[in-house]
Formats: C-alpha cells, structure tokens, sequence
C-alpha cells in the first residue's frame, strides 16, 4: 500500500510551507533527479551519434549502399557461423589478424 509522504506529517498551514523541513528535502531530490535526467540525455545523445558515424562510415554517402568494409564484415560474420568454418576452430576472425605468409 502507498501512503503519500504529506500524510505521514501533520498537516501544514499555507503560511508555514516554506518553513517546513520536507521542503528542502524536496528541493535536494529535484536537484539530484535533475543531474541524473541531464547524464542519462547525454549518454542517449552520444549513443545517437555514434550509431551515426557508424551507419555512416558503412554505407555510401551519394548511393546508401554497403561500402566494401561493410561488405567484409558482414561476409565474416556469415562465415564465423558456418559450422565447421576455419574461424570458429582458431577463435578468430581472419580480418582481425595481420596478414601472415605460410611457409
């Protein structure tokens, strides 16, 4: 069961209301949800805008199509779930090694 909190004190004259300890309180919580609410809207912003730089630097800026990194990545990913796959038996993706020459 909620109570809400102006019931649990005794009741409060308008002339008294700023007097009365609740109010600062009050006045801390709002700063602090304040705070809180400002660094949650700018991890969303950034978030934002690194999912654009991303989708941007993926896709042709005149056509919108998939650029060949784009292409690649997702060409290995499909190759990482093939059972079987050489990735999956070295745990590695092979774009994610430097090129090596065997002998």
């Amino acid at each position: 069961m909620r109570i809400p909190i102006c019931l649990l004190g005794p009741p409060i004259n308008e002339a008294d209301l700023m007097s009365h300890p609740f109010i600062g309180f009050f006045a801390v919580e709002a700063i602090i949800q304040l705070i809180a609410m400002s660094f949650l809207q700018i991890g969303m912003e950034k978030e934002r805008a690194e999912l654009n730089q991303r989708r941007a630097a993926q896709t042709d800026e005149l056509t919108g199509a998939a650029n060949r990194r784009s292409i690649l990545e997702q060409a290995d990913a499909l190759l990482a779930r093939l059972p079987g796959s050489q990735t999956q038996r070295r745990g590695a993706s092979p774009r994610s090694r430097p090129f090596q020459i065997d002998p």
